[in-house]
């Protein structure tokens, strides 16, 4: 066999959901699909409910806040263009790599329906970067006042931290941005083309402090209702979890869903979960459950991007 083959985009989605796939049947098999049963038939559909509802509201806020980074490079846009891009990223990252892959959809959508595109994906970024930081930002503060977080989870936080300052480095300082476009030089020029309007696109943001800082504000909204949909989804299953502890545990986790190797994170999430909850207390079986129900929460929350699929102009 050619050895190109294997880097068919279809053949990479393929072993990234046999991945997926493989890694809950694992995981099932290895905990009991009995008590996995009893576990699903005691959870409360209230406070489940709960959390999809918080998920749901995270969507909307987190879709004004790229409609306020666009409005602020005067892109006089609907907020309704822009919720609709943003449903269709997110409906559509349930079948991509990672828990991200949406953002290019997301941004191809919103460049489709208003001729923006450049813009587009920079603000994307920052939408993204903001929201990564923000979440970092609750996760130190529950590594602070959360003991039992320590140890099990600090070379993760000290990883993200370093992740997201390498970051700040890159596309906030000046010295960043040479070493950034000296990077981008080692790439084939096409590459650079497309690339270099972006990141020239990105860096106008740092003459707009109060703009970063108003995007900043929007993401401690919507990252302190992610901490509260796992809170609800926790407790619906009776698992007796502190809160300062998922502040330091749900950015951990979803920064490693980042990672591309299984579609939307299913598996990664659950295998997750396990390694990480049973250091502390939680039951493997409840652990597992916990991740199922949180990816089930995920994929209500944005289902919703499926009415924008069925419109005849989408």
């Amino acid at each position: 066999m050619n050895l190109a083959n294997f880097n068919h985009p279809y053949l990479k989605k393929g072993l990234k959901a046999v991945l997926s796939i493989g890694l809950i049947i694992y995981l099932i098999y290895s905990i009991g699909i009995t008590e996995l049963i009893s576990h699903i038939q005691t959870t409360n559909p209230v406070l489940f409910a709960g959390g999809v509802i918080a998920g749901i509201i995270a969507i909307g806020i987190s879709a004004w806040k790229w409609h306020y980074l666009l409005l602020s490079n005067n892109h006089k846009i609907s907020f309704w263009i822009v919720l609709e891009c943003y449903y269709i990223g997110a409906f559509s990252n349930l079948f991509l790599p990672s828990i991200a892959g949406g953002d290019v959809i997301k941004g191809k959508a919103l460049a489709t329906k208003t001729g923006i595109t450049t813009e587009s994906y920079s603000s994307i970024f920052i939408e993204r970067f903001t929201g990564l930081f923000s979440l970092l930002f609750l996760s130190l503060l529950g590594f602070v006042f959360e003991i039992t977080a320590r140890g099990s989870l600090d070379l993760a936080v000290g990883t993200a931290s370093l992740f997201l300052v390498g970051m700040l480095f890159i596309f906030f300082t000046t010295p960043g941005y040479q070493l950034s476009t000296g990077i981008l030089r080692i790439f084939p020029n096409f590459i650079r083309l497309k690339s270099k309007p972006v990141l020239n696109s990105i860096l106008k943001y740092r003459t707009q402090p109060r703009v970063l800082l108003g995007a900043f504000t929007v993401s401690f909204m919507f990252q302190s209702l992610n901490i509260l949909q796992h809170y609800l989804i926790a407790n619906a299953i009776g698992i007796d979890i502190q809160l300062a502890f998922l502040l330091v545990f749900v950015p951990v986790y979803q920064m490693i869903l980042l990672i591309p190797i299984s579609i939307n994170g299913h598996g990664l999430r659950e295998g997750i979960f396990v390694v990480l909850l049973t250091p502390v207390g939680v039951l493997e079986s409840e652990a597992l459950i916990f991740g199922v129900l949180a990816g089930a929460a995920s994929l209500l929350s944005a289902a919703v991007g499926a009415i924008y699929f069925i419109k005849p102009d989408s």
